[in-house]
């Protein structure tokens, strides 16, 4: 099942879509994400700061991309 956006202003153009998750699926991605907080919480300040820096380094040099996201 997907969800529409549309923009009113341009009588209600569809201008995207997503996929609409199943409680089973939300289930199992919260189930996901709490496994990875813990892996995340033991990582000392040194490499959490070193992953965000290679993050902004991705973002900096596709910035132009970002923006029109």
């Amino acid at each position: 099942m997907k969800l529409y956006s549309t923009n009113p202003g341009r009588g209600y153009e569809e201008i995207g879509s997503v996929d609409v998750s199943s409680e089973k699926e939300i289930r199992n991605k919260v189930i996901a994400a709490k496994k990875g907080f813990s892996r995340w919480k033991e990582f000392s300040l040194e490499k959490r700061i070193s992953y965000f820096q290679s993050l902004i380094s991705v973002y900096s040099k596709r910035s132009d991309e970002v923006a029109r996201l």
